[in-house]
């Protein structure tokens, strides 16, 4: 369970525990912040289409057999 989230200008930082704090360089918040950005646009797609993979099977067509 994640507690908080801080981006400051050269870290993010990631409280997992009321202890436990992880520090994430620079170099490596535009590729996070893409990857949870593509998560959320995922799950938000997914919970307005209950029935998302026939909608990606009825897209493909045959691919997937």
């Amino acid at each position: 369970m994640v507690y908080s989230i801080t981006i400051q200008h050269d870290t993010i930082i990631v409280a997992v525990s009321s202890r436990h704090v992880v520090t994430i360089p620079a170099r490596f918040n535009g590729m996070i912040l893409g990857l949870w950005n593509l998560i959320q646009i995922f799950v938000a797609y997914c919970n307005e289409n209950p029935n998302w993979v026939s909608n990606v099977r009825s897209l493909w067509g045959d691919r997937f057999k």
